[in-house]
């Protein structure tokens, strides 16, 4: 018998080779930001613990300089048209026990989505990826637990997340961010964006 795991949930992992220039420039910055107003928070995010603010002229300048190239890559590999498009992005901080709730970026023609792992410390987890749980749902109703990764929700035994790499994956992708394993004083730091949509040229002019 020939098994195919058809539909597969597509997330692309680049490693950012000057992550420690970038980490050494911002990241002071971001936790002094932290400390100053430590209760900012997103509109969508009033359920988690956790802490977002805008990113700022010198922050979105990343994108064009490091993470653009990659974004362009995604859209060759899956044969998209050319496009033109913005960007938002955003700026999260998290102490040890912080944590974000399962959710997506769906809305305001967001076409993808990334988020760069600028600090994490030992025993913070990484951005945590879901799928559809049904049947997974039913053999654990039936007490049955089946050993297979296909049949798995823990994204970390697919890809293994690390600090420097800059992560992409669909608007429509379900995901959160859990607490740390273990208490510690660092900070978890990543930069977060929306690639939004705003216009198709048929032509193939940009």
């Amino acid at each position: 018998m020939e098994f195919h795991p058809i539909f597969p949930t597509i997330i692309g992992c680049a490693e950012i080779p000057e992550h420690e220039l970038i980490r050494k420039k911002y990241a002071p910055r971001i936790i002094d930001q932290f400390k100053t107003c430590p209760n900012e928070k997103a509109p969508w995010a009033n359920q988690c613990n956790s802490w977002q603010v805008k990113a700022d002229d010198q922050i979105n300048e990343l994108f064009t300089k490091y993470f653009e190239k990659h974004i362009h890559e995604w859209f060759e590999e899956f044969r998209f048209p050319r496009v033109k498009y913005s960007v938002f992005m955003w700026v999260n901080v998290h102490t040890w026990y912080m944590y974000q709730d399962t959710h997506c970026h769906q809305g305001d023609h967001s076409i993808l989505c990334g988020n760069y792992n600028l600090q994490l410390n030992p025993g913070d987890r990484p951005l945590q990826f879901t799928q559809n749980p049904e049947y997974r749902n039913l053999l654990d109703q039936e007490t049955i637990e089946a050993h297979h990764i296909s049949l798995s929700n823990k994204s970390s035994e697919f890809i293994n997340i690390k600090q420097g790499d800059l992560i992409l994956f669909s608007p429509t992708q379900k995901h959160f961010v859990p607490c740390a394993t273990e208490k510690h004083d660092g900070y978890r730091i990543t930069l977060s964006f929306n690639v939004e949509h705003t216009s198709v040229h048929p032509s193939g002019d940009a």
